[in-house]
């Protein structure tokens, strides 16, 4: 009787799993539908190839740097995002990332002894303050962001529903005013002047209420805009 019981709850965690990611995937085509509706230019789109590091240490010692022990990096590009702009400073952004948490790292407050597996997906809206910065300080290229949304997280096959909020940057090669003599018989001019660096810090949150599978991922990576 318990192990059917066992299994009547599995099955439930697996099905209200299922229907949030559903939800995921409906609002980010919701998101991305309004936005090719309302707004269009010849920039309009953005993709992103990077790394990304996951702290899932769950420790309250403020050791934010402290690499060794809580830092799980893929160096190998482990980051994919694809961002479209909505209207004035606001955009809509799905990102995909994976790691892996290598053995003897600190995660939700124990060492572990074996490898764990992380894959996450998330959907956000990202407001840029190109319209405030950029005349204050007259650079264009730099341009901070905040940004938020929902994301959901495996970790070794254990599914969690997550509350991101974040902050970063992007950091363009050239400014939108500037052409630069680099040889343009194969479009290398536009490619250069679109290509940059796109960095951001995320803090996710347990919408379960749960402290577990809360965690912080950086990342950054080289961003193209088209």
């Amino acid at each position: 009787m318990q192990k059917q019981q066992s299994k009547l709850k599995k099955n439930f965690a697996r099905i209200y799993s299922s229907q949030k990611i559903i939800i995921l995937i409906s609002i980010l085509n919701s998101l991305f539908a309004t936005a090719q509706s309302r707004y269009e230019t010849n920039e309009s789109y953005k993709i992103f190839v990077g790394i990304n590091i996951v702290d899932d240490s769950y420790t309250k010692t403020n050791k934010a740097f402290n690499i060794d022990e809580e830092w799980n990096m893929a160096t190998y590009p482990s980051y994919f995002g694809f961002n479209m702009h909505v209207i004035d400073d606001f955009s809509a952004e799905s990102v995909v990332t994976f790691n892996q948490y290598k053995s003897g790292k600190l995660v939700n407050g124990k060492y572990i002894n074996k490898a764990m597996e992380y894959f996450a997906i998330d959907v956000m809206a990202k407001y840029e303050f190109r319209t405030f910065y950029e005349p204050l300080f007259e650079i264009h290229n730099f341009s901070p962001f905040l940004v938020t949304g929902l994301g959901m997280s495996t970790i070794n096959n254990k599914i969690y529903t997550n509350l991101n909020y974040g902050f970063g940057f992007y950091f363009w090669f050239r400014d939108d005013y500037t052409d630069c003599n680099c040889g343009s018989s194969f479009g290398l001019t536009k490619f250069v002047k679109n290509l940059g660096i796109v960095a951001q810090t995320i803090g996710k949150s347990n919408l379960n209420g749960s402290s577990e599978g809360n965690h912080i991922q950086h990342t950054i990576g080289l961003a193209y805009r088209f």
